[in-house]
């Protein structure tokens, strides 16, 4: 099973998200890696609401590559299929 099944490592956010927010990185290092989807980006940055210069992301461990998109108190707000390890 993956550790994502299984309810003993799930905690709730709220407990983790001051370790999320030291570790999640600035939007604008996507946007500097990946300039030829600056404009997906963006606009999925304005679909959420968020502003480019505060938003932040983390990479997510899973199938595929995703990050998530954070705003700057560290709560979740959307995906990205993008590889944030880099």
């Amino acid at each position: 099973m993956d550790i994502g099944q299984r309810p003993t490592f799930w905690q709730p956010y709220s407990e983790s998200k001051a370790q999320a927010l030291a570790r999640a990185r600035p939007v604008s290092l996507l946007l500097k890696h990946y300039p030829d989807r600056a404009a997906e980006i963006n606009r999925i940055l304005f679909d959420l609401k968020m502003n480019a210069a505060d938003a932040k992301f983390l990479p997510v461990m899973a199938r595929g590559d995703w990050v998530t998109l954070m705003d700057s108190s560290g709560v979740p707000a959307g995906f990205l299929r993008l590889d944030g390890f880099f």
